[in-house]
């Protein structure tokens, strides 16, 4: 088990040497983990609303 960090989960392609758009990773569970993201029904939405936080 990994301790909880509050936060966004982002996902960013990167094809060649070149960073693509950032996706933000949404979910409608409580508890996010790999089953959430891969198995659940996990969505994406791009661009990911982060700002100047990059």
């Amino acid at each position: 088990m990994e301790e909880m960090i509050i936060g966004t989960e982002l996902t960013v392609t990167v094809l060649g040497n070149r960073a693509l758009t950032a996706t933000e990773i949404v979910s409608n569970r409580d508890f996010y983990d790999f089953s959430a993201k891969y198995e659940a029904g996990a969505f994406g939405v791009m661009p990911a609303a982060i700002g100047g936080r990059c």
